[in-house]
């Protein structure tokens, strides 16, 4: 059997880049995820402090449909009313100038 897929370095545009990943439960069991791709320098400069205070201030059940959204973060919404109900998780890779992909943890107790 041939194989179906190829793993390819990453290259030019997609080094020294962040993935932001959020997942949310819509409706008791439906899901919505949204993806927001940044900048080293933009995530350093912004978004890193954003997604502590929304992971601070939005985990739990029910308290994601109450959050404020003051960072202006690409969260799940639901097309109903408003932001979905439930944060889910956050995942957040960043490529660095090798090509090489990591997993970022946030410091939530910064």
């Amino acid at each position: 059997m041939s194989q179906l897929y190829t793993l390819v370095k990453k290259h030019g545009e997609n080094l020294n880049s962040f993935t932001v990943r959020i997942k949310a439960d819509s409706n008791d069991g439906d899901y919505i995820i949204t993806e927001s791709f940044y900048s080293k320098e933009d995530f350093d400069e912004y978004v890193a402090e954003g997604l502590v205070h929304f992971l601070k201030n939005a985990s739990g059940r029910y308290k994601l449909e109450d959050y404020d959204n003051e960072y202006d973060l690409n969260i799940p919404y639901n097309g109903f009313d408003g932001y979905c109900h439930t944060l889910e998780w956050v995942k957040i890779d960043y490529v660095d100038a090798n090509g090489e992909t990591w997993d970022v943890k946030m410091n939530v107790e910064a």
